[in-house]
């Protein structure tokens, strides 16, 4: 999820949360009544074929969406962005009116911040008699959201609001945006007043009524169900002008066949107490954000994660990657396989060729702090180190070094430290003069020995299991005990194994961006 920053005066706002139904779905009370009452049995064909399609539990839909606002006047101007994906699963049905409805399971990110809500309309979700229905989790208000046997009905809506007075109709068209091209029946509101149909228990509606300025088409595709969406909204006067525009795509779904190997996140699970529980073995991706709605970040305690230096690790394409805060042993004298390469040891100083024995990689997620610091006592090496980092073209980026004179200071330490931004970065040490094998150890952390926690998962083992833990794309990751008593380890993408005994474990996810959280246990 993106954001870009907004100001805006607060009539602006009030008037561009409104458009479309600031909270999420249609439906609800303005909803028609359930077929039973609304539609009577009718043995004819529909319509529109294709959507008599059956349902099961397990089924899902997984749609990517964007939204855009901006607002301008002779003063200020704003913007922000938001992009993200959710999924729809279907759970454990009911039946009302002998009715199967399925319980509509949200995971993963339909809210764009406090501007647009996607959340489908209802709880449950059913198919029958050529309409796609939802269910208030009231288990009594049902709105037809699409029906294919007459083609048109009261206003309704799934990722958005219709107003329920006016008339909206199936047309066949196409979908086309970032996610989605394909020929679609598009929902929107009958263009022709004079266009009325009467429907027992709400009378008789009619095309024409709703403002078409305000543009929003939900799009529907025989066999699969709700497919996407678009709106777009702009209002302006001669001082000041607001506009939004959203897309919502199908990217995948069981019902044609696909699968995908990995879990969204379930929202809200920012505080322990709400963690999502997980199956092993598992795949979640998440977004890793605060989320102050729903309660912040939590610090927690981690520690220093030990490794030795592992061979060959003599360049940056083959170099030790390394999870934050890492202490490190290794060894490194004149000599070893190395690469080469140009430095300075100051901004003005004379550019030299030297070379890096030892390369280690590490990734920040978020713009932080990088301290390091390389000890080597008892021996008689003077060892320098470099902070760089490589574009796409492999050219060196020199962001800190440290290069004492160790002997002749009888120093045997360097230590620098330096703020950089998001991305991939490497420690190199050089044996500058060091004729004989000297040990050191190298700490590399951010300077703080916490982690925000903004997602947390819990899992159980019925059984003592060696369960392996990896995060990439975020910042890390903390694994405890139920009691949050002990913090048993962490890491990042290059993962930490641990047997555990049989028991409820939680693993919280650092706040920094997009992941994806692997738990294995063989």
């Amino acid at each position: 999820m993106k954001f870009k920053g907004h100001l805006a005066k607060g009539l602006i706002l009030w008037m561009s949360l409104l458009l479309f139904g600031g909270c999420g779905g249609g439906g609800g009370g303005g909803g028609t009544p359930p077929p039973s009452q609304n539609t009577p049995v009718d043995t004819s064909a529909p319509a529109i074929s294709g959507f008599d399609f059956a349902l099961q539990e397990g089924d899902f839909w997984e749609y990517e969406w964007d939204y855009e606002w901006s607002y301008h006047d002779a003063w200020s101007s704003s913007s922000a962005e938001y992009a993200s994906r959710f999924r729809i699963t279907l759970g454990v049905p009911i039946e009302v009116n002998g009715i199967l409805f399925y319980e509509m399971i949200l995971s993963g990110t339909a809210v764009a911040g406090d501007r647009k809500d996607f959340t489908p309309a209802g709880k449950y979700l059913a198919v029958t008699r050529n309409q796609i229905i939802t269910l208030e989790a009231d288990g009594v208000t049902q709105t037809v959201i699409f029906d294919a046997a007459a083609g048109a009905w009261p206003g309704s809506g799934f990722f958005t609001s219709f107003p329920s007075d006016t008339l909206f109709e199936a047309t066949l068209s196409t979908i086309s945006n970032d996610y989605i091209n394909e020929a679609a029946y598009q929902v929107s509101e009958s263009a022709s007043s004079s266009n009325c149909q009467y429907f027992p228990g709400v009378g008789t509606i009619c095309g024409g009524d709703y403002d078409e300025t305000l543009k929003a088409r939900e799009y529907y595709i025989a066999g699969l169900g709700p497919v996407g969406l678009y709106t777009y909204s702009g209002i302006s006067d001669s001082e000041w002008s607001s506009s939004s525009q959203a897309d919502i795509g199908l990217t995948a779904s069981s019902l044609r066949g696909d699968t995908l190997p990995y879990l969204l996140e379930v929202e809200p699970n920012n505080q322990i107490d709400a963690a999502t529980p997980i199956l092993l073995p598992a795949r979640i991706e998440g977004d890793g954000v605060s989320e102050a709605k729903f309660g912040g970040t939590t610090a927690v305690q981690v520690n220093v994660i030990a490794a030795a230096e592992s061979e060959p690790n003599d360049s940056p394409s083959a170099p030790q990657a390394m999870d934050l805060p890492a202490g490190i042993s290794g060894d490194v004298m004149a000599g070893d396989p190395n690469t080469s390469v140009e430095v300075q040891a100051s901004p003005d100083g004379t550019p030299y060729t030297t070379t890096f024995e030892d390369w280690y990689e590490v990734t920040l997620g978020t713009g932080q702090t990088l301290n390091i610091q390389m000890r080597f006592p008892g021996t008689a090496a003077d060892l320098d180190m470099y902070l760089f980092s490589l574009d796409a073209s492999n050219n060196v980026t020199i962001h800190a070094n440290s290069v004492d004179d160790n002997i002749g200071q009888n120093e045997f330490d360097e230590q620098m430290s330096r703020y950089l931004s998001a991305g991939t970065y490497y420690v190199a040490v050089d044996a500058w003069d060091t004729p004989t094998r000297a040990a050191y150890t190298l700490d590399i952390s951010t300077g703080s020995s916490s982690i925000d926690v903004c997602d947390w998962f819990s899992f159980s083992l019925p059984a003592q299991a060696r369960v392996t833990i990896a995060v990439t794309g975020g910042p890390g990751f903390v694994l405890a005990d139920a009691a949050m008593s002990s913090v048993l380890a962490n890491g990042g993408a290059q993962g930490t194994s641990i047997n555990l005994p049989a028991g409820t474990y939680l693993i919280g996810i650092g706040q920094g961006g997009a992941y994806t959280l692997d738990v294995t246990s063989p």
